[in-house]
């Protein structure tokens, strides 16, 4: 049987979530959660890929690694047509690592909708207040 290794990373998500979060001018309800894997066998090969794009990009490490600021948000102004050749060529050699050694799994999720799910865990509906109650 074939053992996989993980690896989940989240953006664009919110410490905390209140009055101030969401009226942020900069603020967006969903955040996007992203696991990848592989078998463990693929795994040298992968980090061996994944290491020399890594070394490749140095100029563009933060604290010691690659970051969402790598690419700026106004350098997509007016979408993939406004970034210019180096951008386009660090993102084209990011997609190409992925191949058909690595699983991935994305989703982008509401913040708000998760709170409301996490306040609502467990209710039950009782005579006084039936939430799945529909009215005409």
């Amino acid at each position: 049987m074939a053992h996989y290794r993980f690896y989940y990373d989240e953006s664009e998500h919110s410490r905390k979530i209140n009055l101030n979060t969401v009226s942020a001018k900069n603020y967006y309800d969903n955040f996007i959660a992203v696991i990848v894997g592989w078998k463990v066998e693929s795994e040298k090969s992968i980090f061996e890929k994944y290491t020399a794009f890594e070394e490749k990009y140095t100029d563009r490490k933060s604290k010691e690694e690659l970051k969402s600021q790598t690419l700026k948000q106004n350098q997509f102004e007016s979408g993939f047509a406004s970034m210019n050749k180096s951008n386009v060529c660090f993102l084209t050699e990011f997609l190409s690592l992925f191949d058909s050694d690595i699983a991935v799994y994305f989703a982008a999720i509401s913040k708000i909708e998760f709170i409301i799910s996490q306040l609502f865990d467990g209710y039950k509906n009782s005579f006084v207040c039936d939430m799945d109650a529909t009215f005409a």
